[in-house]
């Protein structure tokens, strides 16, 4: 492979755009599909071509070419292609024809698909010590942006890698940012001069096109990664894992108030709940970035020193630690409430033990306060005090002095019969 040189004025000659749209293909999404490709042939004026699944328009100078098919190294996937070529030099010609895609698409014919690739391709006219190196408000930079994109944006733009060839040069220039229109990757590819085009019939168009396999790849990635770093659904996981937090310090720090514990708990079976299953999205997200990054891997092999391919590989890399960390957050605060759980579940369960050793003592004391003036009854503690001198029991004061001392006798033998017994429970 060849290094990009220094900047040099360039002429340039048979620029055309290239417009790849990858689908899902899989039930329910080929009617979405068939209707997007209708729409988008409709939109720049196409006819059913000779071949199943092609269109094209063979204006001279205006050459247009649609197809439809589904790689053989992607069973999961359909994907929309549009070649256009406009004569003139490269600028004017890209935002003619970007212009023309515009106009045939809106931001509902990219609903079914999973991102686009724009291709802005062109023949140096002259040839040169090596490829020149477009610099930041270039204006072949400038007409090589994403569909919808303002001047401006692209005015202070730089290229984000680049990948020589002995064809020519690829630039990657912009990568998705969020759904539908904006879920774009934008190259920039210039043939050397004498090539007779090569770089697009080997590289750029077509099922056979070496860049095809590694961008469907990535766009799969992209489009996952996507799923997590869109704002709803990170907002909503850092909310629930806030939630799950704010509960679990709660509960660990009012383990002895009675009255809210239910409550608590029930808040944090919820909350618990829903971050289960938000983790289990993450998780399913975290095994389709794995088998991305594993795929785009076997292709960027074919590349490896290719600039273009690492920048995406890099991004895989970067996705799938990222959602690797969101998913290890996430069980943390998990295992933190379940450690919460299980300490108000053991400090209940001794609550509990402690109620039934009350209970119990205090029915066993309450059977021997039962059963004491049935066996010391007055008679019988009159009886006592004749016997020992105190023939008290006929007297009003008598009878008042044998009640108390069978009351003082009930409530030495409760005592002494709790006692006993939460003596011996403490000994088993």
């Amino acid at each position: 492979m060849t290094t990009p040189s220094a900047p040099d004025d360039l002429r340039t000659g048979n620029a055309s755009v290239i417009f790849t749209c990858y689908g899902p293909r899989a039930a329910g999404s080929e009617e979405r599909l068939e209707a997007a490709t209708l729409r988008l042939a409709a939109g720049l004026g196409l006819q059913a071509g000779s071949r199943p699944d092609s269109w094209q328009d063979l204006t001279p100078a205006h050459e247009a070419f649609l197809q439809r098919f589904d790689p053989a190294a992607a069973a999961d996937t359909t994907v929309l292609q549009v070649a256009l070529n406009e004569p003139g030099t490269a600028g004017g010609a890209w935002d003619a024809l970007r212009r023309k895609l515009e106009a045939a698409v809106d931001e509902s014919f990219f609903r079914p698909l999973w991102g686009y690739s724009l291709v802005y391709q062109a023949e140096l006219l002259d040839g040169g010590p090596g490829m020149p190196e477009p610099q930041a408000g270039d204006p072949l930079l400038q007409a090589a942006r994403r569909l919808g994109a303002p001047a401006s944006e692209a005015a202070g733009a730089r290229p984000l890698a680049v990948t020589g060839l002995p064809e020519g040069a690829i630039w990657l220039l912009d990568t998705p940012r969020h759904d539908g229109a904006g879920a774009v990757t934008v190259y920039m590819a210039l043939n050397n001069p004498g090539t007779d085009n090569r770089l697009l019939a080997r590289h750029l168009y077509g099922p056979d096109a070496r860049l095809l396999m590694p961008d469907l790849i990535a766009h799969k990635g992209y489009y996952q990664a996507r799923q997590y770093q869109a704002g709803e659904f990170r907002e909503q996981y850092g909310r629930r894992l806030d939630a799950m937090r704010a509960a679990t310090h709660v509960l660990l720090h009012e383990l002895g108030r009675r009255r809210e514990r239910a409550a608590r708990l029930e808040a944090l079976a919820r909350d618990y709940s829903r971050l289960v299953d938000t983790l289990a999205t993450l998780e399913r997200l975290r095994v389709a970035l794995a088998r991305q990054l594993h795929n785009y891997g076997w292709w960027q092999r074919e590349g490896a020193d290719d600039a273009v391919l690492a920048h995406h590989h890099a991004f895989l890399e970067t996705a799938s630690v990222e959602i690797r960390l969101l998913i290890e957050e996430g069980q943390g605060a998990l295992q933190a409430a379940g450690t919460a759980v299980e300490m108000v579940r053991a400090r209940l369960e001794g609550e509990r033990q402690r109620q039934q050793e009350w209970l119990s003592t205090l029915l066993a004391v309450l059977a021997v306060a039962l059963a004491l003036p049935a066996i010391l009854d007055r008679e019988v503690l009159g009886a006592i005090s004749a016997g020992l001198g105190l023939p008290i029991a006929a007297s009003p004061a008598g009878v008042v002095w044998l009640f108390g001392v069978q009351a003082a006798v009930v409530v030495l033998v409760m005592v002494l019969a709790g006692l006993a017994v939460h003596l011996a429970r403490r000994r088993k």
